[in-house]
């Protein structure tokens, strides 16, 4: 996850979980954690655009991982999706 994602990631926090979501600066501090790992998953869109369709956040401490988010588009649920942002939270 950069800096320039996260207006894409807020769009998705907020149709996640409504007004108790996340805010930018909230996330920009996640970034910049030493700890802490942000990943976002893209697809094409009709456009052949990619689009930034979830994310997810750990922090690793020694040996122990902890999730700290993750969310999916609406329109991109039940195809696996967080299914692959955390596969790939587990090699990193």
């Amino acid at each position: 996850m950069l800096e320039e994602h996260l207006d894409s990631v807020l769009e998705i926090e907020a149709d996640a979980y409504g007004a108790h979501h996340w805010s930018k600066d909230g996330f920009r501090n996640e970034i910049s954690n030493n700890l802490a790992h942000y990943i976002c998953a893209f697809k094409k869109n009709e456009q052949d655009e990619l689009e930034l369709v979830g994310y997810s956040g750990i922090w690793t401490i020694f040996e122990e991982a902890h999730i700290t988010t993750l969310a999916v588009s609406s329109r991109h649920r039940g195809q696996h999706v967080a299914q692959a942002i955390l596969l790939a939270q587990i090699k990193f």
